[in-house]
């Protein structure tokens, strides 16, 4: 999939681990966010993605904390 193009893998920087922190420490206690969701929210960020596609309740609650647009691609 990373050869078709399918997948861009983007470096997990200190300043990704940082914003991701600094991000969670500031978010409301009713946004349950796990950590793997906060690095990929802050890696996006950080990358200029606006938007994330995700199944994931919890990673899609989280992206407006991060400024970025979450989307379920099922629509569910």
């Amino acid at each position: 999939d990373t050869e078709a193009g399918l997948w861009s893998w983007l470096p997990v920087s200190p300043a990704v681990i940082q914003l991701a922190g600094t991000t969670c420490r500031e978010l409301p206690k009713s946004v349950a966010l796990r950590a793997g969701d906060a690095l990929h929210l802050a890696t996006a960020r950080a990358n200029g993605i606006a938007k994330v596609f995700s199944n994931d309740v919890r990673l899609l609650s989280g992206a407006r904390y991060f400024e970025v647009s979450g989307s379920d691609p099922a629509g569910t």
